[in-house]
C-alpha cells in the first residue's frame, strides 16, 4: 500500500509539471523603480531579474497616457528605425535605442544587454523638474521606472559678439500706399509722417537646437543699428535673445511732409529704400554652478529703413 502511495504521488507530479511549466519562470523584478537624477545630465542602469522584457511606453510624468514623448528608434547596432519622429507607446522594444531631443531636456533609452536598461539624460533647461515614466513589462507583469531629473543650475549672459557678412548685405525698395478720403468742402493741409510706422525688424537664428534655451527669453543683448563703410555700427539699443522676429525704434528722427489734399478720395503712394544685412553672432554664457564658458553660435538678421532713398507721389505726382 506504502508503495502505490509513492507511485501515485510521483505520477501527480509528474503530470502537474508537463502542464503548468509557466509557474517555474522566473518573475520579473527591477533593480529600483524611483531615480533621482542631476538637472547637469546624468546616466543611470537599472537591473532586472530575468532577460524576459521590453520596454513598451515612455510618457510625461507618472499617468499613463496623459502626455507621451516623440522621437526616433534605433535597432541595437545604431541603425535608425523610422526617419520621422513616432510616438512612444504602446510599442515592444526588444533591444536597441529609444531617442528623444527636445529644445530644453533629452533621454536615450537603451537597452543592449539582456538583464538591463540604460537612461542617460540630458542636461534640463526647463527650470523645473524633469518627470517621466518608462513602462517595462512582459507577458505576466508590468513595472514603471519613475525618473526626476533636477532642473539646471542653469547660465547667465557674460557678453555677445558680431562678425558682419559682407556678402549678405542688399538695398531693396518696397512700395506702401494709403487712401485718404477727404470729404470736406475744400483743400485739406495735412503734415504726412513717412517713418512713423517704420521699424528696424530684427532676428536671432540658430542651427543648435538649444541656443534658445540656456537664458531666459526676455534676456536682453546688444545689437547692431546698421552699417557704414562695411564696418558694424552699434548704439546702446538692445533686444531679447529669442528667435522672435523683433520691431525696434529707428536711430532717426521721423520726416513729415506737407500735403494738400483736394476734396474726395487721394491716393499717397510711398517709396522706401531698405537696407538688409546678417552678421554672425557667438553669445558667451556663463554656467551658474561652474563659472564656465559656453558658447552659442548663430546669425542675426536685419531689415532697416532708409532716410535718405524715399519718395512720396500724391495722385501719382511726385512730391519735393
Amino acid at each position: 500500500m506504502k508503495n502505490k502511495i509513492i507511485i501515485i504521488a510521483t505520477i501527480s507530479l509528474f503530470l502537474f509539471n508537463s502542464c503548468n511549466n509557466d509557474v517555474f519562470v522566473d518573475e520579473m523584478n527591477a533593480s529600483t523603480t524611483n531615480l533621482q537624477m542631476s538637472g547637469e545630465g546624468d546616466s543611470a542602469v537599472v537591473g532586472f531579474s530575468t532577460s524576459d522584457w521590453h520596454i513598451l511606453s515612455v510618457y510625461y510624468g507618472d499617468e499613463y497616457y496623459k502626455d507621451v514623448f516623440y522621437g526616433k528608434l534605433y535597432d541595437v547596432n545604431g541603425n535608425i528605425i523610422n526617419n520621422d519622429d513616432v510616438p512612444f507607446y504602446d510599442f515592444k522594444i526588444d533591444k536597441g535605442y529609444i531617442i528623444h531631443s527636445g529644445t530644453q531636456e533629452g533621454f536615450t533609452i537603451s537597452r543592449t544587454q539582456d538583464k538591463c536598461l540604460n537612461i542617460k539624460l540630458n542636461e534640463n533647461l526647463t527650470g523645473k523638474d524633469f518627470m517621466f515614466t518608462i513602462l517595462i513589462g512582459n507577458s505576466f507583469k508590468t513595472i514603471p521606472i519613475n525618473v526626476i531629473q533636477k532642473a539646471s543650475s542653469g547660465y547667465t549672459l557674460d557678453h555677445i559678439t558680431y562678425k558682419y557678412k559682407p556678402q549678405s548685405y542688399c538695398k531693396k525698395e518696397e512700395w506702401t500706399v494709403d487712401t485718404i478720403n477727404n470729404i470736406s468742402k475744400s483743400a485739406l493741409t495735412i503734415e504726412y509722417s513717412v517713418f512713423s510706422e517704420e521699424r528696424q525688424v530684427s532676428s536671432f537664428v540658430s542651427t543648435d537646437k538649444k541656443a534658445f534655451s540656456y537664458l531666459n527669453y526676455n534676456q536682453l543683448v546688444d545689437i547692431p543699428i546698421g552699417i557704414k563703410d562695411s564696418i558694424l555700427q552699434f548704439s546702446n539699443k538692445k533686444m531679447y535673445y529669442n528667435p522672435h522676429e523683433q520691431r525696434k525704434s529707428l536711430n532717426f528722427d521721423d520726416v513729415y511732409k506737407t500735403i494738400v489734399l483736394p476734396v474726395g478720395k487721394s491716393q499717397i503712394l510711398k517709396s522706401i529704400e531698405y537696407e538688409y544685412f546678417n552678421a554672425e553672432y557667438t553669445l558667451y554664457i556663463r554656467k551658474n554652478d561652474t563659472n564656465k564658458i559656453k558658447c552659442v553660435s548663430g546669425i542675426f538678421k536685419s531689415r532697416i529703413p532708409s532716410n535718405s532713398n524715399y519718395y512720396i507721389f500724391l495722385n501719382h505726382r511726385l512730391l519735393k
